[in-house]
């Protein structure tokens, strides 16, 4: 999967959320090992179980999702331009089977896929008439997962997290071109009925649990730091709360979620693209974060760009580095490979029973220990 970098700098430049760095194209590279924690495949313990293969010959790679019955991906092609630009979603049974096709056509730049009630939704850029000048849309689209018609929402969203329940999809407008009106918003899973739920405009999530949205905002102080805040809002709407804020920590968050009582975070490699008060600001930021809901301070449990996180279930969180696709605790101990070799890793998604992860493009099932 070809990789808009540049995408991701001028994202973090212009204040936009960035998606998430696939883990194999250079999100997973060399790096100083966990905090506090054995280097899971440099002498941290290792499982000995032997992955189960679901699908073979595809072209996976960090960006999947399950629900009940499938498990889901999507990626995109983007080599010579935009008007090269072609994306694919494919499911295939958790218990294996025949892979199918549900959408395809022009488009890049997808956000984290997810798959509920019945339909996978998803955001994507296309360009109907000119991306030469930026004219590209960034639509939601939804596709039922048993195959049928793509649905085209024409809502504007940010394409990194978006969160969905039975009636609404949940989603962080995009931002920075004349008339966007910034934060958090919902609509019903049909496009319709738009409701604004908070203002800021660039930040990470919604995550949502339960009836309540959990997002972290990030903005710049006068002071040249930057401030990053962990914050929640009713899904139907409602007053804001903010658990906890704090200045150059976690500067450009990219993706979360919420796990027992914790939100995981992973942070952004800053550039010279982001300029350099936010570079010497981020400039060990890179990693994997632990932020307790109860307003403790934040800690990096993981060190990046070499961990990725991509789930957590089961008191455990799931990640990839270069080689590797592991597991360890919630407060970054116990790391260990599930796993490993000369392979290119990407997503993992895990539900009660099995961690389904991408291995050179192919999707493997291995039963949860």
């Amino acid at each position: 999967m070809k990789w808009l970098l540049g995408a991701v700098l001028l994202a973090v430049a212009c204040g936009m959320n960035p998606p998430p760095p696939p883990p194999g194209s250079g999100a997973a590279g060399t790096g100083t090992g966990p905090t506090g924690s054995a280097d899971a495949g440099s002498g941290g313990p290792s499982s000995s179980a032997t992955p189960e293969q679901l699908t073979s010959g595809e072209s996976a790679g960090g960006n999947i999702t399950l629900d009940d019955r499938n498990v889901y991906w999507a990626y995109y092609e983007n080599a010579g331009g935009w008007k090269h630009w072609h994306y694919t979603v494919r499911a295939v049974p958790k218990t294996g089977g025949a892979p199918v096709t549900l959408a395809e056509g022009a488009g890049a730049m997808l956000s984290a896929i997810v798959a509920q009630g019945g339909f996978v939704y998803w955001v994507m850029a296309t360009c109907p008439q000119d991306c030469e000048r930026f004219d590209d849309k960034l639509y939601l689209y939804r596709v039922p997962s048993g195959g049928g018609a793509l649905q085209e929402l024409k809502v504007e969203a940010d394409p990194g997290q978006i969160a969905v329940d039975g009636q609404r999809i949940y989603y962080r407008a995009r931002y920075g071109r004349n008339g966007d009106l910034p934060g958090l918003w919902s609509v019903a899973v049909d496009g319709t009925d738009p409701r604004r739920l908070t203002t800021n405009g660039a930040g990470a999530g919604p995550v949502l649990v339960g009836d309540t949205i959990y997002f972290l905002d990030r903005g710049d102080n006068p002071d040249s730091t930057f401030w990053t805040a962990l914050r929640t809002v009713p899904a139907a709407g409602g007053t804001m709360t903010e658990l906890r804020r704090e200045t150059n920590t976690l500067v450009v968050p990219y993706s979360m979620t919420v796990h027992r009582g914790i939100v995981l975070a992973n942070a952004q490699v800053v550039d010279q693209n982001a300029g350099p008060v936010m570079q010497a600001a981020a400039a060990n930021e890179a990693g994997v974060w632990r932020l307790p809901l109860d307003a403790s301070p934040w800690s990096k449990i993981l060190e990046g760009p070499r961990f990725v996180l991509s789930d957590a279930n089961g008191g455990r969180i799931y990640w990839v580095r270069e080689g590797c696709v592991g597991s360890g605790n919630l407060d970054g101990t116990d790391n260990r490979c599930l796993d490993e070799g000369d392979h290119r890793y990407g997503g993992v998604a895990v539900d009660d029973a099995s961690v389904f992860f991408v291995r050179d493009g192919d999707v493997f099932r291995l039963r949860r220990q």
